[in-house]
């Protein structure tokens, strides 16, 4: 509902009519699902609430609290889901190059990301190994490519599929990933469900 409501305000800045977003909140509405054990509701909010503060007056005018909100947010957005990546990179370009002082604006934007990060990747390569944000790409994707997935998730866990793949629902699984290790594991499952789609 929060996402619905900002939609709105991110069509007027950056389309100059609210009209767009009003159409996306009723789609945006219509369309999503209540699954609060998954990161997309967050990741579309915190999107939505960093196109906001990007396309802002005082992030144009150089004003630092602006540009910090949005940096420390940038963060978080990287650390829940990776993926925002390929939502943000245009989005600071853009911004940036609005922004009184692009340099400035930038190098602030990626120290901050940088800075928030790097622990959590620190303490990834510690404990698993490896430098790395997340390591559940290969785990996913195997859950959601196999022999007994269906297109929908719902309806794997109806028929017990992503139960019977997914290493947080199997014992045989977990046990797997206690032997492999967690990053080995992950990658043999991206490597196996590659096979598959193959």
């Amino acid at each position: 509902a929060v996402t619905a409501r900002l939609l709105p305000r991110v069509s007027r800045q950056l389309l100059g009519s609210r009209w767009p977003g009003v159409v996306a909140s009723l789609f945006w509405i219509a369309t999503a699902r209540l699954m609060p054990a998954w990161d997309c509701g967050f990741t579309v909010l915190g999107l939505t609430a960093l196109c906001i503060l990007c396309t802002s007056d005082s992030f144009a005018a150089g004003r630092l609290p602006t540009w910090w909100t949005s940096a420390i947010l940038a963060a978080l957005l990287v650390l829940l889901n990776p993926s925002t990546v390929l939502v943000m990179l245009p989005l600071a370009v853009w911004a940036a190059l609005r922004c009184v002082h692009p340099l400035r604006c930038a190098a602030i934007h990626l120290a901050v990301v940088v800075l928030l990060v790097l622990p959590w990747m620190a303490r990834n390569h510690r404990q698993l190994g490896a430098y790395v944000l997340r390591t559940n790409f290969g785990i996913s994707l195997y859950a959601a490519n196999n022999d007994c997935a269906s297109p929908d998730m719902l309806t794997d866990e109806l028929s017990g599929c992503y139960q019977a793949t997914h290493p947080n629902l199997s014992a045989a699984e977990d046990l797997r990933v206690r032997a492999l290790g967690e990053i080995r594991y992950d990658r043999l499952q991206k490597d196996a469900a590659e096979s598959w789609i193959r």
